[in-house]
């Protein structure tokens, strides 16, 4: 798909990189720098490139990317924007800079977190070379909660699989997005209807496991910015849920209903989370609407509202307690009611 490109450009040196970093931000003044500084302090045998797109910042943030490119013109391509486009748009920086992607593997990384491990590009990049039938590397993260005095935690759990597939992904993406490199050579066969997608990563992830497995290494080797301001927090949970149900839709015909019954299943937790969202903000006719849904989709997939409820901690953690919340008092009064009696 050939898009028109309206960017700054700081060529990189003749040797082509094995990696290229897609690094996007909006505002993130306070934490480019640390994000920038993570990619550039990178251990590897290889040459890496790092593509810095922003969406037109109205803080600072262009000026310290700027200065950064200024100082390693050898590894760095700026895109710029002087018009902000945000998620809705097709043409937003964080599609056209994949676009860029020159190297045989993509790595990715958003403005407002960083990475904590200096070898964290040659681990990923010794998996996939190493597991030809692998398309995704992804590894742990710790989450950094901002606005509050919560300790860190890890994203992924302990017990979590080393080897996922396409399926497991549709409930929701357990990938996070500074953890995960892919193939790039797979971005030739986005489809058309791809960069009209409001959440760029977790359908990206999908297409490219179409094409293999996702492999997981136990590491928690980023730090994950969870805070008011991050482009999933700051929007309405309501409208993301839609948003996500929109794409399971889309991704049901785009497979030719091969995976049905998994899509299915992902609709209705989404349904249920959205509904106990709903209920709890006082909206009560959107509550029974999206409760009806969840009844009409059924779901007997065991991992479905595990991997959710894990997404949610992490991306969304007023809602994940408040849903605990509402679960756990509707434990307590089913435990609470006296067993029915026999009649004889």
């Amino acid at each position: 798909m050939a898009l028109k490109l309206e960017h700054s450009d700081i060529d990189c040196a003749d040797e082509p990189a094995l990696v290229d970093v897609v690094l996007i931000s909006y505002n993130h003044e306070r934490f480019i720098a640390q994000a920038i500084e993570s990619v550039l302090s990178q251990q590897t045998t290889f040459r890496i490139r790092l593509i810095a797109g922003d969406d037109c910042s109205t803080d600072n943030t262009q000026a310290i990317i700027r200065g950064y490119g200024e100082k390693n013109p050898g590894c760095m391509s700026l895109m710029l924007d002087s018009i902000h486009r945000g998620l809705e748009s097709p043409d937003r920086v964080g599609f056209r800079a994949l676009t860029m992607t020159t190297g045989k593997y993509v790595a990715m990384l958003d403005g407002d977190d960083y990475w904590i491990d200096v070898n964290k590009l040659q681990k990923q990049v010794d998996f996939l070379e190493g597991h030809a039938d692998f398309t995704i590397c992804f590894h742990n993260a710790q989450m950094i909660y901002q606005e509050s005095a919560r300790e860190p935690a890890n994203y992924v759990p302990e017990n979590f699989s080393e080897v996922s597939t396409c399926e497991d992904l549709f409930i929701a993406n357990f990938i996070p997005t500074s953890s995960a490199m892919f193939r790039r050579a797979l971005l030739d066969e986005l489809p058309e209807w791809y960069p009209t997608m409001g959440i760029g990563d977790w359908p990206l992830h999908i297409l490219n496991a179409q094409h293999g497995r996702i492999g997981y290494l136990n590491e928690p080797m980023a730090g994950y910015r969870v805070h008011d301001k991050g482009a999933w927090s700051a929007g309405n949970f309501i409208s993301n849920g839609l948003e996500v149900i929109r794409i399971l839709d889309t991704f049901d015909k785009h497979f030719g209903f091969r995976y049905q019954s998994q899509i299915r299943a992902a609709r209705a937790e989404w349904y249920y989370a959205l509904a106990e969202t709903a209920y709890q903000q006082g909206k009560l006719d959107d509550s029974r609407s999206f409760l009806s849904k969840h009844l009409e989709h059924g779901s007997n997939w065991p991992v479905a509202r595990r991997t959710l409820s894990l997404v949610l901690r992490a991306r969304q953690p007023s809602v994940y307690r408040a849903l605990r919340s509402i679960r756990d008092s509707m434990k307590s009064v089913t435990t609470q009611s006296p067993k029915p009696t026999k009649r004889v």
